[in-house]
């Protein structure tokens, strides 16, 4: 059946505002390696590093374990003294205990161990991402399949998870509060004019 021309404006007034009020986090920290750090791909004895990556918020959960919850990450950046890696893993693990352990590739994984409770509230089946710092926390380096951590050292290192505006990955141009009004107004327009043509709608209405 047909989609009459109200519909097919109003649906595309939906689809808008529901990309422009897509939401993520920002989630970023670093620190430096202390001199009995391993030598690896992502750590080197009193080398600088920084990891920065997005998740949807209220993200979209993979799985559920005891207290944890799976998503997948976009946009994620690690350097090594300023150097960027790139990170080829996608998903990342949080804890209703505390922290987070990042997939960097599929053999690597970067732990998180917060101890000042954790970075999302909600059930692990339905959580949000709680923007803010998150002082205190600890980080190891992991090589699969073993297990084994690779950074002799404990890290210490703050978290600040920051709320975005926009989707996280690849996503359309965000549209303008402005030009989304004219489009809303466009779209009311079309409205009447249909019903004008179909009722009989008295003078100043």
């Amino acid at each position: 059946m047909r989609k009459s021309v109200p519909a097919r404006l109003l649906a595309l007034v939906v689809l808008i505002s529901s990309a422009a009020s897509a939401a993520s986090v920002t989630i970023t920290t670093g620190s430096t390696y202390s001199p009995t750090a391993a030598v690896s791909t992502y750590s080197a004895p009193n080398a600088t590093w920084t990891l920065t990556f997005q998740v949807a918020n209220p993200p979209t959960v993979l799985s559920t374990g005891s207290g944890t919850f799976t998503t997948t990450y976009t946009n994620g950046v690690f350097t090594l003294n300023g150097t960027p890696i790139t990170l080829t893993g996608s998903n990342v693990i949080f804890q209703s205990d505390g922290g987070f352990e990042i997939l960097l590739d599929p053999a690597t994984a970067l732990r998180q161990n917060d101890e000042e409770g954790a970075e999302f509230s909600g059930s692990t089946s339905s959580p949000t991402i709680v923007p803010g710092t998150y002082p205190f926390t600890v980080f190891q380096l992991f090589q699969f399949p073993s297990g084994t951590p690779i950074v002799l050292t404990l890290i210490s290192s703050n978290v600040v998870i920051t709320a975005n505006a926009s989707s996280p990955g690849p996503t359309p141009t965000p549209i303008p509060p402005s030009t989304l009004l004219a489009l809303t107004g466009l779209a009311g327009l079309g409205i009447y004019q249909f019903l004008k043509r179909k009722f009989v709608i008295a003078p100043g209405v």
